[in-house]
């Protein structure tokens, strides 16, 4: 079980899998937006980033995994873990 909420990379999938699924996603959002709303770096270089949150709110989102489809429905409610 993981503990905290600090992101990690041991999921994450390989040099060359990773840049096709980044062209990917850029890709989209260029079709999605303004051309120069949408900028565009090297991919897998080291950056320097700063980050100011002087805003009303910050959004963290999560996505859950898609239920695989070939699986059988499970009627029983998973059990809750206690701490």
């Amino acid at each position: 079980m993981k503990k905290g909420n600090k992101p990690d990379f041991h999921g994450a999938a390989g040099g060359e899998e990773a840049k096709k699924l980044y062209q990917y996603f850029f890709e989209k959002v260029q079709q999605s937006y303004a051309p120069d709303k949408v900028q565009n770096g090297v991919f897998q270089a080291m950056m320097e980033v700063a980050l100011v949150n002087d805003g009303p709110v910050t959004l963290e989102l999560s996505v859950l995994p898609k239920a695989d489809p070939k699986a059988k429905p499970n009627p029983q409610p998973a059990p809750v873990p206690s701490n």
